[in-house]
C-alpha cells in the first residue's frame, strides 16, 4: 500500500506494454476483494508467475478487457495459469483436473488446499470478465 503520488511510467516501462495492459485483469483475477487472495495464494506469489506467464496467458488476461465472451480456449489458457502457481517446483502440469488428483494423491493435499475446479474456475473467470469491463 502506497500513500502519496506514485509515477506509473516506470512501473509501465519495468513490466513492458503488454503485462502493463492486462493488470487490470491481473488484479482482479488473483483476488482484488476483501483478502486479496485467490484461493489462498497471495498477490507476491501470482505477480512472480505473471512475471514468468508465457505470452498467452498475458493475451488471455487482456482479452478478458475488451472481447465481449469469454471463449473455451481462454479458460484453458487461464487454467495452466492457475496449474503454474499450484504446481509443485519440477513438475509441470497444465490441467486443473491433473492437478488437483496429483495434488491430492501425491501431496495428500486437503479440499481447502486444493485449486478450483475447472467448473469454479470458469465461473470466476466470467466474474473477473465482469469486474474488468464495469
Amino acid at each position: 500500500m502506497a500513500s502519496g503520488v506514485m509515477q506509473i511510467e516506470p512501473l509501465w516501462r519495468a513490466l513492458g506494454k503488454e503485462r502493463a495492459k492486462a493488470l487490470p485483469a491481473f488484479h482482479a483475477f488473483t483476488g482484488a476483494d476483501n483478502t486479496g487472495r485467490f484461493s489462498r495464494i497471495g498477490k507476491a506469489t501470482w505477480l512472480q508467475i505473471y512475471l514468468k506467464a508465457d505470452e498467452d496467458i498475458i493475451n488471455a488476461l487482456q482479452i478478458l478487457l475488451d472481447e465481449a465472451e469469454v471463449a473455451e480456449g481462454m479458460l484453458s489458457t487461464l487454467a495452466s495459469f492457475v496449474c503454474a502457481a499450484y504446481s509443485p517446483k519440477g513438475i509441470n502440469i497444465k490441467t486443473i483436473p491433473e492437478l488437483r488428483w496429483h495434488l491430492f494423491c501425491k501431496h495428500r493435499a486437503e479440499s481447502d488446499k486444493l485449486p478450483p475446479t475447472l467448473g469454479a474456475l470458469k465461473q470466476h473467470i466470467l466474474r473477473v470478465h465482469v469486474q474488468t469491463r464495469v
